[in-house]
């Protein structure tokens, strides 16, 4: 059985000069409202989806590219 471990947060915490967590120990939504995937490091199994990368992969005539349960729509002409 895992065992919890609690911390009380008295003075609040800073990240430079912004307040992050408040002296409640509350998240300051201003901390986190500006925040985008800018902020956040890609990892090297978790990568990011870009255009070029679906490309390059679709290019790659060395791997078979498979598509499963996709439904196409080719839309009215």
């Amino acid at each position: 059985m895992a065992d919890t471990k609690n911390f009380r947060v008295e003075y609040g915490i800073n990240s430079g000069s912004n307040e992050v967590i408040n002296s409640s120990g509350k998240v300051v939504a201003s901390a986190v409202s500006t925040l985008d995937s800018d902020d956040i490091t890609e990892g090297s199994s978790n990568t990011y989806f870009s255009t070029t990368r679906v490309n390059n992969h679709l290019a790659d005539s060395s791997s078979a590219k498979t598509i499963n349960n996709a439904t196409i729509d080719g839309g009215t002409f």
